[in-house]
């Protein structure tokens, strides 16, 4: 278990704490009598509750790419060529090239300019 399985965990106790402060204000706000007195508490602990529900379930997917991304390296240090996740990483959307050491696509070498031989501006035996 990592640390983005804790936090998930974490987040969801918090949601339902939530979910449970929201339903027990909204049974109580009908049993008063005042209805409708208890409206922004309930609205506040249900908004809580769908945010920290929305942060568990991005840090367990977060967990499990934590999770396949280790065995996609365990694999490549045994010399096997797994094929790179879609997307390889977290900033494949920003470039779409090799992103850094936890990018999960192939480094190819620098490919040469079209012409090997191109130089800017004047070479030696050229007049300026």
């Amino acid at each position: 278990m990592n640390s983005h399985h804790r936090y998930a965990l974490g987040l969801a106790a918090g949601s339902t704490l939530c979910a449970v402060g929201a339903l027990t204000l909204a049974a109580r706000s009908l049993t008063t009598s005042a209805p409708g007195g208890d409206l922004v508490p309930v609205a506040g602990c249900a908004y809580t509750s769908l945010v920290l529900a929305w942060g568990a379930f991005r840090e367990a997917a977060a967990g499990r790419r934590a999770d396949a991304d280790a065995v996609w390296h365990r694999h490549v240090k045994l010399g096997e060529t797994p094929p790179p996740f879609v997307p390889c990483c977290v900033l494949f959307d920003e470039s779409g090239t090799v992103h850094g050491p936890g990018c999960t696509r192939r480094r190819r070498p620098a490919a040469p300019a079209d012409d090997e031989h191109a130089v800017c501006g004047p070479t030696a035996g050229e007049g300026r």
